[in-house]
Order: C-alpha cells, then structure tokens, then sequence
C-alpha cells in the first residue's frame, strides 16, 4: 500500500480551513498560542490576551486603542467580531485588526489576512491576503509560515506554484515545531515534489511529527519501517508506528495492522483483532478496508462465511467506486451467491470496474461478449476487452483470447 501522499494536499487545505476558522471564531488551542511564544514573553501570552478580551469592558479597550495601544486594538476587533461587549461587527473588526497590523502586530497581520482571504468584513482580495501573511510570516508567526507555504505548494489564492518559496516557508514552519508543516515537508523530500527526493530528511520529518502524534506521519513512517523504502526494514517498528496511527483513527494504519495480525508473521495472529481493526476502518468509510472485510467474509478468509456481511461490505466498497469491490460483487449476482442472482446487475458492476482498468473484470466481461451471458453474443467486444486485460499482463485473458482469435480469426485482424 502507498504511503498516503495524496492527502498532503487535504491536510494543507484542511490546515488552512481550520487555522481560519480558528482565528475567525478565535476558538485558538493552547498548542497554537504556544507557536508565538518567539514573538512575545510568554508562550501563553495570546491565551491570556484572549481571555483578557472576554473579561475586558469594552470601554477601557477602546479607550486604549485609541491611544494606539496595538494590543488593544486587536482585542477590539475580537469584541467587534465575537460581539464582547458590543455589537458583532465584522467590518469594524476588520477596521481596527488593521490599526494591530500597521503597527506590526503579527498575530493581527495573520488575522487580517485571513480576513482579506475569506472576504470578512472586507473585499476579497488574494493580493493583500498574500501581502500580510508574508510579513506575519517574516517575524516568524508560525501559521503565517504555513499557510504561505501551503499557498506557494498548491497554487492557492491564484498564486502560481513555487515549490521552492514552498519548501523554504515550511522548513521554517517545521523548525519551530509545526506538526502540519513538518508532515508537509517529508511528503515533499519523499515524493521528490519539486525537489530531489531525500528519503532521510523524510524519514527525519516524519519522525518528528510522529513523535508530535501526527497520525498521518505515524502512518507514513510504519509504511517506510515496513517495505524498507529508504531505512532497513524494520517490521517492528512498522507495528510500532502502525499501532499508534491506528490508535488515532487512521484508516490506513488500521487496515494494514489487521492484516500483519491476520497473517501472523510479525505479531502474533490474533483473527479477532484483525476484524476488529478493519471493521473500524470500513466504518470510517475507507473503501480498502470495506473491500477486504467484505472479501474475507465471502471468502471465508480466518472468518466463518457470512454471505450477508460479504455483501453488506462490499456494496459499501463499490458505491465508492473501488473496482475490485464491484467486480467482487459482480460475481455474487451473477452466481446469486448471498444475493438473489442478477445478470443486469452483475454486468453493470463488471463493467464499471473494467472501465477502471481493473485486468480481472476487463477478461471476465471478454468472457461474458463471448458466452453472450446475459448480453448478445458479441466477439468484437470481447476482443476489446480481452485485449485491454492481456496487455496488463492477465494470463487467463491471453488464453482466452488466443482461443478467440483461433475459432474467430477475423475478429482479432
């Protein structure tokens, strides 16, 4: 199984997302305050400013930021925007995280930015999103750091991607501990993702937020422990990693873990741990998992036979389009095995994975135009079919269509 690269890019937009709702709504966790602990005297510093503006009487802050206090003046936007004491007002929030900002707050830079991005409280404008998050960003505002490295990486706010302005606003993000920026970077010397690929820098960012409990990087480095895809292979520490991924929730983690207890060749073989693993992903929708489950129960895998369950997880698997659930599941309606049979049905799903490449549908619906099962017989399209299969290496289509350009030669001319 690959390790889960594509949702760097979920991560990021996600990461982004949440950092703006968390700035907008101002619901901001500890672990976030802590990021500008370089900036101010205390790591803790914008908690306190954050409870102080709840508690503050509105009047004493605007007194204050009239007289240009730019702390003031941010916790003036935060009444205006979360409606402390006055009025929610989100333009008059934008208004004076403007004052915070001219005088270099960064925190109200970021925020302003955020604003300018959302189109909160003033004109969306990417320009001046971009503008503010690089100056938050050069005084060393973490998130700032981040959200410019994710915009430069995935070409957000119409900015044309850099992969180096990228790669250098996460280093700095990941240097002062930023998890999401961290997990970014390995991806990034892992892929080789506008930049040469550096398995041990990849290693080295993904062990430190692992370490941070980041569930994709724990995920990650299990898969790099478990085929030795740059360290030696190291199966324990692959369970090691896995487990603590799993243990979060990962899907992936779970699926991979279940089937290292199902096999019994690294842990010892516990069937029941296995199901319950998979059973935990396929519930959190992840298809892989809802194949496999589904698989194991048709198949009788280390688990009794249950027709229904096989069906039940399947179907779930191939509503997602997952080409082996469906060509599975092809096969069940067309021998009515758990399923009442249905030949219509089974050809519809053998099809659609066959149009997904899938090497096992691609000759089995060669063997259907052949066999005219439930279609009229039709041996052009079995050759079609049969030919995409073979070229994949599938030997049952090879045979068969070597008999099919025996018996039929016209049709393979």
């Amino acid at each position: 199984m690959k390790k889960m690269h594509p949702i760097a890019g979920e991560k990021m937009i996600k990461k982004i997302v949440a950092l703006s709702l968390l700035i907008a709504l101002f619901v901001i966790t500890r672990s976030v305050f802590n990021s500008y602990a370089g900036s101010y005297d205390s790591g803790n510093w914008l908690e306190v400013q954050l409870n102080e503006a709840q508690k503050e009487s509105f009047d004493d802050t605007l007194k204050k930021a009239n007289n240009g206090d730019p702390i003031a003046q941010y916790h003036l936007g935060i009444m205006y925007y979360m409606g402390f004491g006055v009025t929610m007002d989100n333009k008059e929030a934008a208004r004076w995280y403007t004052k915070a900002a001219e005088q270099g707050l960064s925190i109200a830079e970021y925020t302003l930015g955020v604003s300018y991005s959302n189109g909160d409280g003033v004109p969306r404008d990417n320009e001046k999103a971009l503008d503010l998050y690089t100056k938050a960003a050069e005084q060393g505002d973490v998130n700032a750091q981040f959200s410019l490295a994710a915009t430069y990486d995935r070409g957000f706010m119409g900015v044309h991607q850099d992969k180096k302005k990228a790669l250098d606003w996460y280093t700095k993000a990941a240097e002062q501990g930023d998890v999401n920026a961290q997990y970014c970077l390995a991806v990034m010397y892992d892929d080789g993702d506008g930049i040469r690929k550096n398995k041990g820098k990849a290693l080295e960012w993904y062990t430190k937020a692992a370490e941070q409990g980041d569930a994709d990087s724990q995920y990650n480095l299990g898969e790099m422990y478990d085929s030795g895809d740059g360290v030696p292979q190291d199966k324990k520490k692959a369970v090691e990693w896995y487990t603590k991924a799993s243990e979060q929730g990962n899907t992936h983690a779970q699926l991979l873990l279940g089937k290292l207890y199902q096999d019994g060749e690294v842990v010892q073989k516990d069937i029941k741990k296995a199901l319950g693993l998979y059973t935990k992903a396929a519930e959190q929708g992840y298809a892989n998992a809802q194949f496999w489950l589904g698989w194991s129960y048709k198949h009788g895998k280390d688990v009794p036979n249950d027709k229904k369950k096989a069906v039940e997880w399947l179907t779930k698997a191939a509503e997602q389009d997952f080409a082996a659930a469906q060509y599975e599941l092809s096969m069940s309606y067309y021998k009515g095995d758990g399923v009442p049979q249905d030949n219509k049905k089974a050809l519809e799903l053998c099809k659609k994975a066959a149009e997904q490449g899938l090497p096992s549908a691609q000759s089995y619906l060669g063997l259907i135009y052949i066999l005219g099962e439930g279609v009229k017989v039709n041996k052009f399209e079995a050759y079609n079919w049969l030919i995409k299969a073979a070229k994949q290496g599938d030997e049952e289509a090879q045979n068969s269509l070597d008999i099919l350009c025996k018996e039929s030669p016209w049709v393979c001319k």
